[in-house]
């Protein structure tokens, strides 16, 4: 299983945002992009992004962490998915 790390989140986002737009909203993206107010993340995108995460980084996120201040930047995300780990 490969290490989830803050590329590994940022290449997740672009390959979504690649398949579900022709936009390249993500050509900029950084650890601190802010996700929710470029656009790049919208609840769509979230659920998508949370069952590649959970189906490849042997993570469980709970459904009390899917709020958007948790998906508004690469380490936010990297944050959840770090107390969500499968023990």
């Amino acid at each position: 299983m490969e290490q989830l790390t803050y590329g590994t989140i940022i290449n997740l986002i672009k390959k979504i945002e690649s398949d579900i737009s022709s936009n390249d909203k993500c050509k900029e993206l950084n650890n601190d992009t802010d996700l929710i107010d470029s656009g790049i993340i919208d609840s769509l995108t979230m659920i998508e992004l949370v069952t590649m995460l959970e189906d490849d980084y042997d993570v469980v996120i709970d459904v009390d962490d899917l709020f958007p201040d948790n998906f508004r930047t690469i380490v936010s995300i990297y944050d959840v998915c770090v107390r969500s780990r499968k023990k």
